[in-house]
């Protein structure tokens, strides 16, 4: 089309020339301003020629250049389409051989066989140079190499070749980011490690097998050349990978599956075998049960002649429960005859049914036997419960002698078994007699009044029962209304003790808090000094007062040396008469008030792991005063300050050593700003005197050699 533009330019560019010529010649254009010359004329022309034809030639040129990008152009594009023609049928291809390979690989159930089928299937089908595929342990902390094609990927899976899930390798980068990592050109790419039993990879892919929100493994692919491997093709790969997932899970879930099947199966075989096993105990049912016919006569197995040893046909099949040999049945036919075609048909429909039939037998014998068993317990478990509760009964019974109701005493259960004419009806639950009602002289009650009796027993029994299961819900109801009460009291004490430094302020805390929870009179605690063999009371209060006590050697036989060397709670209630004479003779070594005696003492341990420091113990003027409730309740007390008590020793000796460091840095100080030998020693003995708060110090330098010799320099301060 560019030449023929340009004749076209040309003739238009003539015409047009030549009809201005003609319009100048017949004057139909205005007068030039110079006279006609035909030289000047002619050149004119010429040079418009001339300028015309270098137009031409440009424009002809940049035609041409335009014309040739043109086609550059179009053949660039037609070499476009192509490829992308042949690009989207490589990745068709390669979507079918994934589709393809899916529905092959979804259709193994078994994991080893479809890892060994996939992996060489993938190879082959894509032309790759190596595969494998990785599985993740249990822990989620590993892969573990499960397959690899040809023989370097089956040695590897020999050698039991594992990667950790972290970036130390593309395989594990790839799990742990569960993302597709892709290696075009392995010389270039600083995330390629070389394995030398793979030397020719260039070119590398791992895709995360994903099953849901778990990655279940990797897929990795190699190949010889670079630049096969990239990230046109990943959705291929990636499909892939999602169809290899499920059907690895598949395989997985199949193979469970069948485990779990199996050893459900492999249980109920044991179970049968040792249901027979205790059925057949020879204590209830002989260890061999059977029969042998002879066909005449039909004989116990144990008493049954011994069978025939010549040749015959014979037909067996075994009695079996759920796959369980448990039996056999066993014909022989005559020496002259055979056995008709479908005996064994019949024989093994025969040993089915018998199979059932003895199982079904068995169980419902094992079924009553459980419960014989259950209503013996209940029976057991109703006459405890009764005998417990009856022990509670303030009477024994009741009696109405159509005067009035009354309890039952000794004396009329005498009369009652000195009478003959006396109806009794036992009061039964869960097949327990639980008492009985006796009717006195019924020896006329008519059939109307024996079961008006009857059925008032029966009522009369499980009212009682149900009475009794009420009180005992409401019992423990209480109780557990008392542990919560006493853990929420305990729980106040100790976040009390919690805010306390001080031993004192802590467990006079502690007393009011006791005191509000139960009656008592006396509250101390004695500290144990194993070492010095001391006993210290730090705290002694005795019915509203306080009392202080120096340090003492502790008598061995007491009840406090004897709760801190057995470490045990020690409760003793003294009767009225033992409180009278201790009163009368009185007490050596009796802490807060003398004159009186405590009738209710209770020592508790104070323990802080396997040490116990010493003993806490609250006492009561009233006998009797503490319940199981109130030592329980005391006793978790005793824990909290035991601990509390422990902590506010170990505060006290911190701030010891704190208080002694800085009074040895400050006499430090001093010393070292002193400029004399004089002045050293004397701020040394005064700093320490006033330390110690002794009156006498004395300190010197001794350098004698001889008892003659005199000291250097003496100090000696009277504080």
């Amino acid at each position: 089309s560019g030449p023929r533009m340009v004749v076209i330019i040309t003739v238009m560019t003539l015409l047009t020339t030549g009809y201005i010529e003609s319009l100048g010649r017949n004057g139909l254009l205005p007068e030039p301003l110079t006279p006609y010359n035909p030289v000047t004329d002619a050149i004119g022309t010429t040079s418009n020629l001339i300028f015309m034809a270098v137009i031409m030639y440009v424009t002809m040129k940049a035609l041409n250049k335009t014309m040739a990008l043109q086609r550059e152009s179009n053949e660039a594009l037609r070499q476009a389409q192509t490829t992308l023609e042949e690009r989207v049928a490589e990745r068709t291809r390669n979507l079918e051989l994934a589709a393809e390979i899916g529905r092959r690989l979804v259709q193994v159930r078994d994991l080893d066989v479809l890892l060994a089928e996939a992996v060489e299937l993938i190879r082959d089908d894509f032309d790759l140079y190596y595969v494998q595929i990785y599985l993740t342990d249990r822990a989620q902390r590993s892969l573990i190499l499960s397959a690899g094609s040809g023989a370097v990927g089956r040695d590897l899976v020999r050698r039991g070749h594992r990667l950790a899930i972290e970036p130390g390798s593309i395989n594990g980068m790839t799990a742990a980011q569960r993302q597709v990592i892709v290696v075009s050109d392995t010389a270039v790419s600083p995330l390629f490690k070389s394995n030398p039993y793979l030397p020719d990879t260039r070119s590398e892919m791992s895709i995360p097998l994903l099953a849901g929100d778990n990655v279940v493994g990797v897929l990795n692919l190699q190949n010889n050349v670079p630049g096969t491997l990239t990230e046109q093709n990943v959705p291929v790969y990636v499909t892939l990978a999602g169809q290899l997932a499920i059907a690895i899970e598949n395989a997985r879930l199949f193979s469970e599956n069948r485990q779990m099947q199996a050893r459900l199966e492999l249980e109920i075989r044991q179970t049968v075998h040792e249901g027979w096993a205790d059925y057949l105990n020879v204590l209830e049912h002989k260890e061999r049960i059977g029969f042998t016919h002879d066909g005449r006569i039909l004989y116990e197995i144990d008493e049954a002649p011994p069978a025939p040893t010549y040749n015959r046909e014979t037909l067996t099949a075994p009695i079996q429960v759920q796959n369980a040999a448990i039996g056999g049945i066993e014909i022989l036919a005559e020496p002259d005859q055979s056995l008709p075609e479908d005996a064994q048909e019949l024989v093994n429909l025969v040993a089915q049914q018998v199979a059932n039939q003895i199982e079904n037998l068995r169980l419902l014998s094992e079924t009553e036997r459980y419960r014989e068993e259950a209503e013996a317990a209940m029976q057991r478990l109703t006459h405890e419960n009764w005998e417990s509760f009856t022990t509670e009964l303030d009477v024994a019974g009741y009696m109405y002698d159509q005067a009035q109701l009354r309890p039952i005493t000794e004396a009329d259960g005498e009369t009652v078994e000195g009478k003959t004419a006396v109806v009794r009806r036992d009061l039964v639950v869960h097949g327990e007699s639980i008492g009985q009602i006796e009717v006195d002289e019924a020896a006329a009650l008519d059939e109307e009044t024996e079961e008006l009796l009857t059925a008032v027993t029966a009522s009369l029994s499980a009212h009682l029962e149900n009475l009794r299961l009420t009180e005992q819900t409401e019992k423990a109801l209480a109780e557990t209304r008392r542990r919560a009460e006493e853990t929420q009291a305990i729980n106040q004490v100790a976040e009390l003790v919690s805010r306390q430094t001080g031993r004192q302020e802590m467990l006079t805390a502690v007393l009011e808090q006791i005191k509000r929870l139960v009656p008592i009179d006396v509250f101390l605690v004695a500290f144990y000094d194993a070492g010095l063999n001391l006993i210290e009371y730090p705290f002694v209060y005795d019915d509203g007062e306080m009392f202080q006590y120096a340090p003492t050697t502790p008598r061995p036989e007491s009840r406090v040396m004897k709760a801190i060397h057995t470490g045990e709670i020690i409760l003793l209630n003294r009767t009225p008469d033992e409180v009278a004479a201790l009163t009368k003779e009185g007490m050596a070594g009796t802490l807060g008030q003398e004159q009186k005696i405590s009738a209710t003492l209770l020592y508790l341990p104070l323990q802080v792991g396997e040490r116990i420091m010493g003993v806490l113990s609250v006492q009561s003027y009233t006998h009797n005063a503490f319940s199981e409730a109130d030592v329980s309740l005391l006793s978790g007390i005793a824990n909290y300050v035991a601990v509390a008590l422990d902590n506010i020793r170990l505060l006290e000796e911190t701030a010891a050593r704190a208080e002694e460091e800085r009074l040895v840095n400050v006499i430090t100080q001093k010393i070292q700003r002193t400029a004399t030998m004089d002045s050293a020693l004397e701020t040394a003995v005064q700093e320490l005197g006033q330390a110690l708060q002794t009156r006498y110090m004395q300190i010197n330098l001794n350098l004698k050699t001889s008892e003659k010799d005199t000291p250097v320099s003496t100090v000696a301060v009277d504080i």
